[in-house]
């Protein structure tokens, strides 16, 4: 671990040639195993969960691959809900740092890099029947998009990592439509015309069929169930019907994500596979992605979130505001130092009665001074805690029942603090 750390230095290099050549020097696993590849701004872990799940439920041996992680690196890589064990990352680590030290000056593997040559290896050794692979960053130019995938998907298009991907949304669309392959069915939920149109033109252009969710495919029907947050809608397809189903992920977005699900695997049952109704519908409200829009405990009321741009912050308030009610909510902000602070900040401050600044054990983390300079004018009483732990106590300290705790602004963040608070004896956690 201490190894792939290390290769963090090099940051966030984009393009094919490493990962190709290090695939090349495996004996090209990617090629033995059929995918399906998710792209986009927010939602692509949660599309990738449902997927997996019902393919999961269905009897497939399913390999996932997500980033980044919560508590442990082995949560990237999964087969059947079962994440890589210490074991097999180490077995494969070493075999991955001996092919590096041969190669020539000119290879410099990423951290990405290297984890996604590990997950396709293990898929490909394991044998999966099917694996579902998230994209890092973008798609075109990202590591994953080696795969000649069975689907691509597209969950949404926003304005992000501008300084890789773009700075207007057409440029960030035709990256992240890079993930689109000759001939090779694309399912998307993006709505934003500027962005529909250059995944329409590039589906044109390689012969691909475009699906849409809200188009040729939507979600129908949708009822909030009770206090907790769950829905059920009936799901409307090219030819298929499914109705009642239930989802119990946190978020009006997550209909739409599970809908992307659903579509894809309606294409797998056009192609033949055997996915019975009920492993649908199982899968589908067994499905789970920690940190994200998660409950981790009732009393007290802790919800962790990683929204961390303004799509996502966005999304996290109109849960706030349409599935959650509380009396008074303290919200515990961490987030990275490249992030649209003041964009993030203007969707969630307006909620909040008590403001808590903290960040991340992570080298771009805002400090939480500098935080409360770049956000706008506070009316909340203001609390900065060096340290998320600290953070967490002092949130603690200022609930009272009925109230509601709010930790976001990074995965990072979430992850810190879910780490923090499940190692906790000392209160009295009642978990979701």
């Amino acid at each position: 671990m201490a190894w792939l750390a290390g290769l963090d230095s090099h940051g966030v290099i984009l393009g094919l040639d490493r990962i190709r050549w290090l695939m090349q020097q495996m004996g090209d696993p990617h090629r033995r195993f059929p995918s399906i590849h998710i792209a986009g701004t927010n939602g692509k872990g949660s599309t990738a969960t449902f997927l997996a799940s019902m393919l999961q439920e269905a009897g497939f041996r399913t390999g996932l691959y997500t980033s980044p992680h919560l508590s442990r690196f082995t949560e990237r890589i999964k087969i059947s809900g079962v994440e890589i064990t210490e074991e097999q990352v180490a077995t494969l680590a070493e075999r991955l740092r001996a092919i590096i030290r041969s190669a020539p000056e000119t290879v410099a593997p990423t951290y990405f890099e290297v984890t996604t040559a590990m997950a396709f290896a293990y898929f490909g050794e394991q044998q999966v029947d099917y694996a579902v692979v998230e994209t890092g960053l973008g798609g075109r130019l990202d590591a994953t998009n080696l795969l000649n995938p069975l689907f691509s998907v597209i969950t949404n298009v926003a304005m992000e990592h501008t300084d890789h991907l773009g700075d207007t949304l057409e440029q960030i669309a035709r990256e992240k439509g890079g993930i689109i392959k000759p001939g090779v069915g694309v399912l998307t939920a993006a709505a934003v015309p500027e962005a529909l149109d250059v995944l329409r033109e590039l589906c044109v252009q390689r012969g691909s069929r475009l699906v849409r969710v809200g188009g040729e495919i939507r979600a129908e029907s949708v009822v909030l169930q009770g206090g907790d947050g769950s829905r059920c809608f009936d799901y409307l397809g090219r030819g298929i019907r499914w109705s009642g189903l239930r989802i119990d992920m946190l978020g009006d977005y997550q209909v739409e994500n599970a809908t992307l699900a659903l579509g894809v695997v309606e294409g797998l049952i056009a192609n033949g596979a055997q996915i019975p109704e009920d492993a649908v519908r199982r899968g589908l409200a067994a499905a789970r992605w920690p940190g994200r829009l998660e409950m981790i405990s009732t009393a007290p009321r802790i919800l962790l979130d990683g929204a961390h741009n303004p799509h996502a912050a966005q999304a996290l308030r109109r849960a706030l505001e349409n599935d959650l009610s509380f009396d008074r909510l303290t919200l515990v902000l961490g987030i990275l130092q490249d992030k649209d602070i003041a964009a993030v900040a203007e969707h969630l401050l307006p909620l909040a009665d008590q403001l808590i600044l903290t960040r991340p054990a992570y080298v771009r983390g805002e400090d939480p001074h500098r935080l409360a300079r770049r956000i706008p004018a506070l009316r909340q009483a203001l609390h900065v805690c060096e340290h998320i732990p600290e953070a967490v106590v002092k949130a603690l300290s200022l609930y009272r029942r009925g109230d509601l705790i709010v930790i976001t602004g990074s995965l990072y963040t979430v992850g810190e603090a879910r780490d923090y608070i499940l190692s906790q004896e000392n209160f009295s956690f009642q978990w979701s």
